[in-house]
């Protein structure tokens, strides 16, 4: 599943996501590699974060304009009504 030579790939996981478990998102993360895949935590209970929660809207609409990822290891804290 290694994506060497890729542009970094966003990869958004929900801590409390009982549809896509979080393990699933760290895993695929490190399996796309090095440099590549980039782990967006959302501390959130639900399926779905986008775009309910506020930092995870901001990051991902920002990744999709630009291609730019957040800071590896940055954690949106819980925010959806």
């Amino acid at each position: 599943m290694k994506a060497d030579g890729s542009a970094p790939i966003l990869v958004v996981g929900g801590t409390g996501d009982p549809t896509t478990p979080y393990p699933g998102a760290r895993h695929m993360a490190r399996a796309l590699g090095d440099g590549v895949g980039v782990l967006l935590t959302a501390e959130e209970e639900g399926h779905g974060t986008y775009p309910q929660n506020r930092c995870v809207t901001e990051a991902v609409d920002t990744y999709l304009r630009t291609g730019r990822t957040p800071a590896a290891g940055t954690v949106c804290r819980g925010s959806m009504s």
